[in-house]
């Protein structure tokens, strides 16, 4: 696959788009926690603090980004005592935070899904199916075909 003056694989050029559009979520959502912090919990803030603590959670952790946005949201409406960036560690292992996300995702999920009757059985009663709708940025994608 020739893209400008550079050849790749096809595979490999997937997994680079992947990458680079993992990349630009993860920046954008950094950018977003920033903006957050600043409007609703300090403008004072010292944003290499910031950087490091979302640095640390997200990636040596391995926690995601949805999650990280998810419990500053809910520190901002719950009116949490977060003054300091590695207050944030302490909110993001809450296990209260952690069961409404969970709760968030199960909802998100369920809406997605689709239910169909396939057939009735010789008992008379229906079977049932779920059928998942894609969704992410593949989703856009695959409408255009």
């Amino acid at each position: 696959m020739a893209v400008g003056r550079n050849y790749f694989h096809v595979d490999c050029y997937a997994a680079k788009e992947a990458a680079e559009s993992a990349e630009a979520k993860l920046k954008a959502d950094i950018q977003l926690i920033k903006n957050m912090w600043i409007e609703n919990i300090s403008d004072t803030v010292v944003l290499s603090q910031l950087y490091l603590e979302l640095n640390k959670l997200i990636r040596e952790r391995g926690i995601s980004s949805d999650y990280v946005i998810f419990v500053l949201n809910y520190c901002i409406k719950n009116r949490c005592n977060l003054r300091y960036p590695g207050g944030l560690k302490y909110y993001v292992d809450k296990q209260e935070i952690k069961d409404a996300f969970a709760k968030k995702e199960a909802q998100k999920a369920i809406s997605n899904a689709t239910f169909s009757i396939d057939e009735f059985t010789e008992d008379n009663s229906p079977k049932f199916s779920v059928n998942k709708r894609p969704s992410g940025f593949s989703s856009i994608l695959n409408r255009r075909k």
